[in-house]
Protein backbone atom coordinates (compact mmCIF):
# COMPACT_ATOMS: atom_id res chain seq x y z
CA UNK A 1 0.00 0.00 0.00
CA UNK A 2 1.51 3.26 -1.20
CA UNK A 3 -0.92 5.47 1.05
CA UNK A 4 -1.51 7.42 -2.00
CA UNK A 5 1.87 9.40 -1.88
CA UNK A 6 3.13 9.20 -5.42
CA UNK A 7 5.42 10.99 -7.39
CA UNK A 8 5.33 11.66 -11.44
CA UNK A 9 8.61 12.68 -13.18
CA UNK A 10 7.70 13.75 -16.54
CA UNK A 11 10.98 13.27 -18.08
CA UNK A 12 10.86 9.68 -17.91
CA UNK A 13 6.98 9.17 -17.52
CA UNK A 14 7.92 7.53 -13.98
CA UNK A 15 5.86 6.85 -10.96
CA UNK A 16 7.39 6.81 -7.83
CA UNK A 17 5.89 5.69 -4.50
CA UNK A 18 7.08 8.19 -1.37
CA UNK A 19 7.13 6.95 1.96
CA UNK A 20 9.19 4.49 3.67
CA UNK A 21 7.42 1.23 1.33
CA UNK A 22 6.93 -2.22 3.18
CA UNK A 23 3.62 -2.85 1.59
CA UNK A 24 2.84 -6.12 0.12
CA UNK A 25 0.48 -4.11 -3.38
CA UNK A 26 1.14 -1.03 -5.04
CA UNK A 27 -1.49 0.37 -7.76
CA UNK A 28 -1.25 3.25 -9.98
CA UNK A 29 -2.71 5.05 -13.07
CA UNK A 30 -0.31 5.32 -16.33
CA UNK A 31 -0.82 6.98 -19.29
CA UNK A 32 0.04 10.69 -20.36
CA UNK A 33 -1.16 11.08 -23.49
CA UNK A 34 2.24 11.26 -25.35
CA UNK A 35 4.33 8.08 -24.29
CA UNK A 36 3.93 4.22 -24.55
CA UNK A 37 6.74 2.85 -22.24
CA UNK A 38 6.43 3.63 -18.39
CA UNK A 39 7.81 2.66 -15.76
CA UNK A 40 6.54 1.49 -12.43
CA UNK A 41 8.53 2.06 -9.54
CA UNK A 42 6.63 -0.36 -6.60
CA UNK A 43 9.44 -0.26 -4.06
CA UNK A 44 8.20 -4.20 -2.92
CA UNK A 45 11.71 -5.33 -3.14
CA UNK A 46 11.15 -8.86 -5.42
CA UNK A 47 10.58 -10.07 -8.90
CA UNK A 48 8.03 -12.89 -7.64
CA UNK A 49 5.32 -10.41 -8.46
CA UNK A 50 1.62 -10.89 -9.79
CA UNK A 51 1.10 -7.75 -12.28
CA UNK A 52 -2.41 -7.17 -13.81
CA UNK A 53 -3.34 -3.91 -16.11
CA UNK A 54 -7.09 -3.02 -16.17
CA UNK A 55 -8.79 0.38 -17.69
CA UNK A 56 -9.31 3.38 -14.89
CA UNK A 57 -12.79 3.99 -16.15
CA UNK A 58 -15.89 1.56 -17.34
CA UNK A 59 -15.66 -1.08 -17.66
CA UNK A 60 -12.61 -1.88 -16.33
CA UNK A 61 -11.55 -4.76 -19.11
CA UNK A 62 -7.99 -6.52 -18.45
CA UNK A 63 -5.51 -5.14 -20.64
CA UNK A 64 -2.71 -7.12 -22.08
CA UNK A 65 0.79 -5.40 -22.69
CA UNK A 66 4.49 -6.49 -21.99
CA UNK A 67 5.97 -6.08 -18.57
CA UNK A 68 9.71 -6.10 -17.42
CA UNK A 69 10.59 -6.87 -14.18
CA UNK A 70 13.88 -4.10 -14.18
CA UNK A 71 14.80 -4.74 -10.76
CA UNK A 72 13.72 -5.78 -7.53
CA UNK A 73 11.59 -2.11 -6.65
CA UNK A 74 10.43 -1.20 -10.44
CA UNK A 75 9.08 -2.89 -13.95
CA UNK A 76 8.62 -1.76 -17.16
CA UNK A 77 5.37 -1.67 -19.20
CA UNK A 78 4.72 -0.69 -22.76
CA UNK A 79 1.54 -0.69 -24.39
CA UNK A 80 1.19 -0.94 -28.59
CA UNK A 81 -0.54 2.84 -28.71
CA UNK A 82 -0.46 5.63 -26.65
CA UNK A 83 -2.68 5.35 -23.96
CA UNK A 84 -4.44 8.92 -22.67
CA UNK A 85 -3.86 10.01 -19.06
CA UNK A 86 -4.32 7.73 -16.38
CA UNK A 87 -5.97 5.31 -19.21
CA UNK A 88 -4.75 2.29 -17.28
CA UNK A 89 -4.45 1.07 -13.59
CA UNK A 90 -1.43 -1.39 -13.14
CA UNK A 91 -1.65 -3.21 -9.82
CA UNK A 92 1.41 -5.02 -8.23
CA UNK A 93 1.09 -7.68 -5.65
CA UNK A 94 4.30 -9.29 -4.05
CA UNK A 95 3.91 -13.31 -4.11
Amino acid sequence: DNGGNLEFKNSSGTWTALGTGGGTSFSVAVGNGSDTDFTVTHNLGSRDLAVTIRETSSPYGMVVAPIEFTSTTALAVSFPVTPTTNQFTVNVVKV
